[in-house]
């Protein structure tokens, strides 16, 4: 997946990436 306004980043950082966004929500929600 391509991040727009963000340099490409390795696959792994990506996820981590993810997941804290997923997190982030959870907690928010």
């Amino acid at each position: 997946m391509a991040w727009v306004g963000f340099p490409p980043i390795p696959a792994q950082a990506g996820v981590s990436l993810f997941e804290m966004r997923i997190a982030d929500r959870g907690l928010r929600n």
